[in-house]
């Protein structure tokens, strides 16, 4: 409900939950957040979470809830303009350290080891990679795209109006192409000028 409301017990009515299309058991990481209210800070020694199987629940489902992994937590950090510019009228505050000290930052920053690591594996798979006859197919290549170049040049050409319209007659056979979409063959029905 987010309400900071720490209570001495704290019941399910119910396992499920309706997420905005349908009912479905409650998540571990649900599970975990709601029943960690139980317990009062300072008051309490320990808490009470009381769960009212309401429903017939599997053992893998239920192992799931209760004995699952909490829900992983993503930064929403967003910098926008109305906030910077409050920020540049502090004179004491300055944007880039608030980036540099965002749970936003903390996570990328975590992330570079593992990034740094995958990117030496991909680098050590890419110089592995031996093609046979890579010069061929590199020539082979380069005719390719000269050719393709050709045609459309050709093809620029052949489409002016002036170039163009004494073929346009009814009953003419016609290849419709735009730009990079092909749209095949088609039989000219009428043309008017």
């Amino acid at each position: 409900m987010g309400i900071n409301m720490p209570a001495k017990t704290v019941v399910f009515t119910s396992m499920e939950k309706f997420d905005g299309d349908e009912f479905r058991f409650v998540s571990g990481g649900e599970y975990i957040q709601m029943s960690g209210r139980a317990g009062r800070r300072g008051l309490d020694d320990r808490g009470i979470t009381i769960l009212m199987a309401n429903k017939k629940l599997e053992p893998e489902n239920a192992k799931q809830l209760l004995k699952g992994q909490s829900d992983p937590l993503y930064s929403s950090f967003h910098l926008g303009y109305n906030m910077l510019l409050n920020m540049m009228r502090i004179e004491d505050i300055h944007p880039e350290d608030i980036l540099m000290h965002s749970f936003h930052q903390f996570q990328q920053e975590r992330k570079c080891p593992e990034l740094k690591s995958s990117l030496v594996t991909k680098l050590q798979e890419y110089k592995s990679i031996h093609i046979e006859d890579e010069a061929l197919i590199k020539k082979k290549q380069k005719l390719k795209d000269q050719a393709n170049k050709i045609k459309d040049e050709i093809r620029r050409i052949v489409v002016k109006p002036e170039n163009i319209a004494p073929f346009l007659v009814p009953g003419r056979l016609i290849h419709v192409k735009t730009g990079q979409y092909d749209w095949g063959w088609g039989v000219l029905v009428s043309f008017s000028k």
